[in-house]
């Protein structure tokens, strides 16, 4: 169940900015400005200029360096080859995740509508995966942070970035406008998982599934589809505890 979930639509879209200044300026360098409007200008969808701009918003002084980084590895390398658009990659992925971690604790007071919406926009990743069991299973494990770059032809980027954004938009709103959420129990999780296996949709084998955490269990993504879909639009007091709660266990937040 633990997903961390990290926006790797950065990482590629930069790049296609990337190849495209190079065939249209030849050598030189760039601003950090120039960076940013090669990104917008390789976006290929409102879904991954959305994430820039949610980014940009929340977080400006963040972007504002991930930016500079990036002209600056264009500066120093000219950008071109293999090894240029890997170490691209590595550095947005990086910025990702850090990101994300360094502001992951504000998850714990984002107020529910933004943890339902993250936890919705992840059920849709998931089930896109649905054909793809390995990359499926890898992404419920351990999230899209642990893509490498030769696997984003299997991952609608367009997902990832919706995703992205809710998450996002969910650390900021716990930042700025917190709330208290009660803290979820082992009743309180019992309970949730009760409430799962009573509904339509679980099976004995996709209970098992779940509860073994086994990635290799060819049922394993179906059951953590159901189980997303579940807590993502279950109006429940006690599951809504218990989704936050995940969601900051997802996040990588350690609770006592």
């Amino acid at each position: 169940m633990k997903k961390i979930l990290a926006v790797v639509a950065v990482v590629a879209v930069f790049i296609g900015g990337f190849a495209s200044w190079q065939a249209t300026q030849g050598q030189g360098t760039i601003t950090s400005d120039q960076a940013e409007s090669m990104m917008l200008a390789a976006a290929e969808s409102d879904a991954q200029r959305d994430l820039y701009a949610t980014v940009a918003e929340t977080f400006p002084d963040d972007y504002q360096g991930f930016l500079q980084d990036m002209a600056d590895l264009v500066n120093a390398e000219g950008g071109t080859g293999q090894g240029s658009a890997q170490r691209g990659f590595t550095l947005a992925q990086n910025f990702t995740a850090n990101l994300r971690a360094d502001n992951a604790h504000y998850l714990a007071n984002a107020p529910y509508e933004n943890i339902a919406k993250l936890r919705a926009a992840n059920t849709v990743v998931l089930k896109d995966l649905l054909d793809t069991p390995s990359i499926c299973a890898q992404y419920a494990v351990n999230g899209g942070a642990s893509f490498t770059m030769d696997q984003l032809e299997f991952l609608n980027l367009d997902l990832f970035a919706a995703t992205g954004t809710e998450m996002f938009v969910a650390i900021a709103a716990g930042r700025d406008t917190p709330v208290e959420h009660a803290e979820a129990t082992q009743a309180d999780i019992n309970a949730t998982l009760l409430m799962w296996t009573q509904q339509p949709d679980v099976t004995p084998d996709i209970e098992a599934s779940l509860m073994s955490g086994d990635p290799q269990n060819p049922l394993y993504c179906a059951a953590n589809i159901s189980f997303e879909n579940f807590i993502a639009t279950s109006s429940d007091p006690t599951v809504q505890t218990v989704t936050v709660y995940l969601s900051l266990l997802a996040a990588g937040i350690q609770i006592d």
